[in-house]
């Protein structure tokens, strides 16, 4: 069966203070590294408006699909990216991580700023098979208010299985450590007829060393931040940290996540 390539990629928003790091010096890279693994499907967070439109016309192999998160639907994307050579885009939202989703800049209290989730069912020519795809991007202070975001995507993924059945991939910058609570939640997580896996985890297991965030340091850390989840209809061909640099320079101060799956 047909393998396909997903990842999850927190690009970090284009911020003054970072200095060389700023995002037109970094997107080649982003580019490049995308390019390089072949990805088929993408999620990809903290990406600005102008960040997006530069994707948009410099990755035209993809279609990107999503919404900001604030209420006039600007600032931060967390969009997913289809290519289009081995992909075709069948349905896509975003969803606010609160009360009610629905309502554009909701949030769960006492967030900071409101979290989003896209969702976008995507059909892969390869296996002539549709999956459904799910990328988020979690509060980064408070486990209280993950736990909530968390339990709002998990609702909405049950609601859509009721829908329609189809093998799910849930990722994203989930701002949590692996033995964290969240996270543990998450591996013990089953749904009917839905077990969701930690395909890192599931691969190598975690040490002290295997970090996704570096503050574009690229050095070995603690802080595992991203997250692939696949339900069990997918076999785990590989999962990597891709900790590609040029001329000592990074993508972002995330590493991305990729994972090469096989639908069973």
């Amino acid at each position: 069966m047909p393998g396909i390539t997903v990842a999850t990629f927190n690009l970090r928003k284009d911020a003054r203070l970072d200095g060389v790091n700023r995002w037109a010096n970094r997107e080649p890279l982003v580019q490049r590294i995308i390019r390089k693994n072949q990805i088929d499907v993408l999620g990809v967070q903290e990406v600005l408006p102008a960040m997006r439109q530069d994707l948009e016309r410099d990755l035209a192999e993809y279609v990107m699909v999503g919404f900001g998160r604030e209420k006039d639907l600007s600032n931060e994307h967390a969009d997913i990216l289809a290519n289009r050579m081995t992909t075709q885009l069948f349905y896509y939202t975003t969803f606010w991580l609160s009360r009610i989703p629905y309502a554009f800049g909701s949030r769960f209290m006492p967030s900071l700023f409101p979290r989003i989730c896209t969702v976008a069912e995507v059909y892969l020519q390869a296996s002539r098979r549709k999956i459904r795809v799910f990328n988020t991007h979690l509060d980064h202070l408070s486990s209280y208010i993950r736990q909530k975001e968390i339990g709002c995507i998990l609702e909405h993924i049950r609601r859509l299985q009721e829908v329609e059945y189809l093998p799910t991939i849930l990722m994203g910058d989930l701002n949590a450590l692996p033995m964290g609570r969240l996270m543990t939640r998450l591996r013990e997580y089953r749904m009917e007829g839905l077990g969701l896996r930690d395909v890192y985890a599931d691969r190598h297991g975690y040490n002290s060393r295997t970090n996704t965030y570096h503050s574009f340091k690229g050095k070995a850390g603690w802080r595992h931040l991203d997250y692939i989840y696949a339900s069990e209809e997918f076999k785990i061909q590989d999962c990597f940290i891709d900790r590609s640099s040029e001329n000592g320079r990074y993508p972002s101060d995330h590493y991305p996540l990729v994972a090469k799956l096989e639908l069973a």
